[in-house]
């Protein structure tokens, strides 16, 4: 907080934060003049899951088919971090 309220308003200076748990930041950095913008990021839809799944097999060379949409409805509140991981999971 201290540095950020010592920046020069004349100075172009952007800060960017990012957390997985707002709950937990102290509500004085979200004040004006501080974090002003939020822009939530929710975790991938059933949808957005299958389509990260099928661009990541995409790559993999693999016979036969892959259950991608059993694995997209399996991994409700996954990131997509996570979702990619099971490629690299599986394969160990």
């Amino acid at each position: 907080l201290t540095l950020m309220d010592g920046f020069e308003s004349k100075g172009n200076v952007v800060v960017v934060a990012a957390t997985n748990r707002i709950e937990d930041v102290d509500p004085a950095l979200l004040r004006p003049g501080r974090f002003d913008l939020q822009i939530p990021f929710p975790m991938p839809s059933e949808r957005d899951r299958l389509g990260i799944l099928q661009v990541q097999a995409h790559s993999l060379s693999i016979e036969g088919e892959l259950p991608l949409e059993d694995i997209a409805r399996r991994t409700e509140g996954w990131s997509g971090a996570e979702v990619c991981a099971i490629w690299t999971e599986a394969a160990l």
